[in-house]
């Protein structure tokens, strides 16, 4: 018998295959935004959506974020708790996403960057690109100028994140969270 852990599931592609947005399924970077404004759980979502799928992140983020709801709580665990120790623990709630040990590294190193260099006041004048925090690329800072700046006006290289947009574009995505999105 072997553990819940080690069961065998499809691979990402044949998983995530046909994954198309929709109105009724809100994307993760919306609803990671309600409990942190600031930005900082969508640049973790978006690290934890890498080489997986949303249906693993489905299962993760909740877990995650109630565990390490901010940059400092992952700062403090690091401090604290050593590294070996956090990235152990973020590794095994990170587990059904893949590639967890990597990804709660890449976490770790961001929150640490986040809180280093004033991410958390959100203040235009004290940020670089979110792509310069580690870990994060194109998805990331498309998701940000998207989610975060509410950018309707681009189109997004990234195909979920182009869909995303034009749910939002023909008024069919909510754009509460959206703080950056002028009325049209």
């Amino acid at each position: 018998m072997t553990p819940d852990r080690w069961r065998w599931s499809p691979p990402l592609r044949e998983a995530s295959r046909g994954f198309v947005p929709t109105s009724q399924d809100p994307p993760i970077q919306q609803l990671v935004l309600e409990r942190d404004p600031s930005g900082w759980a969508l640049v973790v979502a978006t690290q934890m959506m890498a080489a997986s799928n949303r249906f693993a992140v489905d299962r993760v983020w909740p877990v995650f974020f109630q565990t390490w709801p901010h940059p400092h709580v992952v700062m403090d665990d690091f401090v604290l708790g050593g590294d070996d120790g956090l990235l152990d623990a973020m590794a095994e709630v990170l587990h059904p996403t893949g590639c967890q040990r990597q990804k709660a590294w890449r976490i770790t190193r961001m929150s640490l960057e986040w809180v280093g260099r004033g991410y958390v006041s959100r203040r235009p004048d004290s940020w670089a690109r979110v792509q310069d925090l580690y870990g994060c690329g194109p998805y990331t800072g498309e998701s940000w100028r998207l989610f975060v700046q509410g950018d309707l006006s681009a189109r997004y290289e990234d195909s979920v994140v182009e869909a995303w947009a034009q749910l939002a574009r023909d008024g069919k995505l909510s754009a509460d969270l959206m703080p950056g999105r002028t009325a049209s």
